[in-house]
């Protein structure tokens, strides 16, 4: 918003546009009280597309247009797809809706997910979570990993989505008036431990992903009138005692990114070593920020606001660089990326179902992301570079201009599944602890890497992660009548 160029300008009409049409649909049919889920999940998308980068850019005194490649194509797909997703919560919440009492019924309260947690049980999950990233430690600095069919392992691994739980005794309290011990020093020592973790796993997103989803959950409920914040002195003075600490997470962040291709040589311990090296060398810190991340990844940057960790909670860049693969791509790799898609979609089937159904699908020459395949092809060159693609990129190399229409029934089936996981109870929303503690991935449910983890998410994951966690309650259950 700060040049008056003619691409520049088009591009902040259309985020105008778009944002105006997304706020007039929330509010005209009060789809916040309606399901506040389906609102984080359409805000996200927005907010990490459109919306935040015109904020973001303007507080940088850059232009919303600056550092990509196809700014015109990419916030003009992004409204499209924008504009499929509201018809599809208009088809949802008008004609379908019913189904997700359905669901809730008899799928999700037999299974407990619905029910109150203690902070007791809230506290196991994410020491099992954590435990689980210790296991995946053991796979840095070798040319291994959890090999598929091994459940075992992959048991483990997922477990790795309950690291967010302890944040939420921090919230229950507040909202349905329990008398809970304060756990704040658990916390803080909790949250300690997920940051060395992440850093040994060189894994950025573990880093604060806690805190950020409490700060989300903090702000929905503000958001529904459920939550009442009254801020005072104190909190101002909170604040600006971690602007510091915003800065040290943001240098923190980088240089995890350089750290980064360290991480197939060395060993957990040297990665924290590593990485607390290049964040206590300020001359080499400031050098490596001058330089960007195009050292790392060659010609391929990430590089959008100017800030590392700002760069990664938005993902229009992501969409720029991935929609301009799709532009550039002949019409002969279409075929290719339908391929790919198909297989990745059955790689996400259990490997005794792909048995017993006679698939010879191998599901490690899969394990590359749409972004990867986009930027260099069926070649695999750089094929565990894992750069991120864009929903809205694959959708439309799939299905063409007509993307954002095609895909309204599979927009409304993730709504309808979504919705089930929570419900108004007298004002105040109860949602499934089981999403509570993974907000923000439904924050960035559109904005992942193709269409395939959706859809994984939505038929296998939800059902995976939904009886594990019933496991842990009944174990949990049964050692608390035991100690009684």
């Amino acid at each position: 918003m700060v040049d008056s160029s003619i691409q520049n300008i088009l591009s902040n009409l259309i985020i105008l546009c778009s944002t105006f049409i997304l706020i007039n649909y929330i509010s005209k049919y009060n789809l916040l009280k309606f399901s506040p889920l389906i609102v984080v999940m359409l805000v996200g998308f927005n907010f990490l597309t459109q919306s935040g980068p015109v904020i973001f850019q303007t507080f940088f005194f850059q232009s919303v247009s600056e550092k990509m490649e196809s700014p015109i194509y990419t916030f003009i797909y992004v409204f499209l797809f924008q504009m499929g997703l509201l018809i599809s919560a208009f088809i949802f919440q008008y004609k379908l809706s019913k189904y997700s009492s359905f669901i809730r019924k008899n799928f999700l309260n037999p299974l407990h997910l619905m029910d109150l947690p203690k902070n007791n049980l809230l506290f196991i999950l994410g020491y099992l979570g954590f435990l689980s990233l210790i296991y995946q430690s053991r796979y840095v600095g070798i040319d291994s990993k959890i090999e598929y069919g091994d459940i075992t392992g992959k048991f483990i691994q997922s477990l790795s989505i309950f690291i967010s739980a302890p944040y939420l005794t921090l919230f229950y309290p507040k909202i349905y008036s329990i008398n809970a011990p304060k756990n704040s020093k658990k916390i803080i020592i909790y949250t300690f431990l997920l940051v060395i973790m992440a850093i040994a796993l060189n894994v950025r997103g573990f880093i604060f992903g806690g805190v950020f989803n409490l700060i989300l959950i903090m702000i929905l409920y503000m958001a529904l009138g459920n939550l009442k914040f009254n801020f005072g002195m104190k909190h101002f003075i909170i604040l600006i005692a971690l602007i510091p600490v915003f800065s040290l997470a943001t240098d923190l962040v980088f240089s995890m990114a350089v750290a980064r291709e360290f991480r197939k040589d060395n060993s957990p311990v040297e990665m924290v070593v590593e990485t607390l090296d290049i964040l206590s060398d300020r001359d080499r810190l400031n050098h490596l920020k001058k330089l960007s991340l195009d050292t790392v990844f060659s010609d391929y940057s990430e590089d959008y606001t100017g800030n590392v960790m700002i760069d990664r909670l938005l993902s229009v860049k992501f969409s720029d660089l991935t929609i301009t693969e799709v532009i550039k791509m002949p019409s002969d790799n279409v075929r290719e990326v339908v391929e790919f898609s198909r297989n990745k979609i059955f790689s996400t089937l259990p490997t005794p179902i792909l048995r017993i159904i006679g698939s010879n699908i191998d599901k490690n020459e899969n394990t590359y992301s749409m972004g990867d395949f986009l930027r260099y092809g069926s070649g695999g060159f750089l094929s565990q570079s894992f750069l991120t693609g864009s929903n809205v990129a694959h959708a439309l190399i799939l299905f063409g201009n007509l993307f954002f229409l095609i895909l309204i029934p599979y927009f409304v089936i993730v709504m309808v599944v979504i919705h089930s996981f929570e419900i108004n109870i007298r004002g105040t929303f109860f949602i499934s602890p089981l999403i509570l503690m993974n907000l923000n991935f439904l924050l960035n449910f559109f904005n992942s890497d193709s269409l395939v983890d959706g859809m994984q998410f939505i038929t296998r994951g939800l059902f995976q992660y939904g009886l594990i966690y019933f496991i842990i309650f009944l174990f949990y259950k049964k050692m608390s009548i035991n100690n009684s």
